[in-house]
């Protein structure tokens, strides 16, 4: 049987105001709920401390990886007819747009979704924002003067960094991807940018924190 599976949106990331989904079943009955991310997982063990703190007959469980491995796991579970995962919560937003192009999501009213601006939240109440995603250049301190810093883009393309570039693997990080999304996009670069990019020596890394690891390792 294929299970609708409800998009993460904040009721997790604010666990003080969760409520449970199985509002049916006995309140002394312990219930579980699964979550596929791609957060860190000391992050998502932190929100299930609290989340379980506060909600002691639910047992909340889950699976971490890259946005890519969690959308294949989603993809071979869905095939074989049963998805494990009752909430999603993955960097790349067009990723709910295909679940609820599928039919994978249920309305949800969370009790914070008030808090939440409209623009941020679909309008059948299938999935909303829940975090905002900063992203920006990281860089050794010891091998660069701030000066030296690139500002722009266009500043990586520069000699000086060639074979000096990291980015993380589109295919496994919603957030990259979405970054590169915006930049194919973009007329001002487009693909003819990041083929520059590749020019320059550009290499991808599998996960944000390996290419962080690395530019502080010089």
């Amino acid at each position: 049987m294929k299970k609708r599976i409800l998009s993460l949106i904040v009721l997790l990331a604010l666990a003080a105001a969760f409520v449970p989904f199985t509002g049916t079943a006995a309140a002394d009955e312990k219930q579980r709920v699964m979550l596929y991310s791609s957060l860190k997982d000391s992050q998502l063990a932190a929100i299930r401390e609290g989340f379980m703190k506060k909600h002691p007959n639910i047992t909340m469980d889950y699976y971490t990886a890259g946005t890519g491995n969690v959308m294949t796991k989603l993809a071979t579970e869905h095939q074989s007819g049963g998805i494990a995962a009752d909430m999603i919560w993955v960097g790349d937003p067009t990723n709910y747009l295909a679940f609820k192009r599928d039919g994978l999501l249920m309305p949800y009213d969370s009790p914070v979704a008030a808090d939440i601006p409209d623009k941020f939240k679909d309008p059948d109440r299938l999935y909303m924002s829940a975090r905002l995603i900063m992203l920006g250049f990281v860089y050794n301190t010891e091998l660069l003067k701030e000066e030296e810093v690139p500002k722009t883009w266009e500043d990586l393309l520069k000699p000086e960094f060639k074979d000096n570039i990291a980015l993380t693997d589109p295919t496994t990080a919603g957030t990259t991807m979405f970054t590169v999304a915006g930049l194919v996009q973009s007329p001002k670069y487009g693909w003819d940018f990041l083929e520059k990019l590749k020019a320059n020596g550009l290499r991808l890394e599998n996960g944000s924190s390996a290419g962080v690891n690395k530019a502080a390792a010089g």
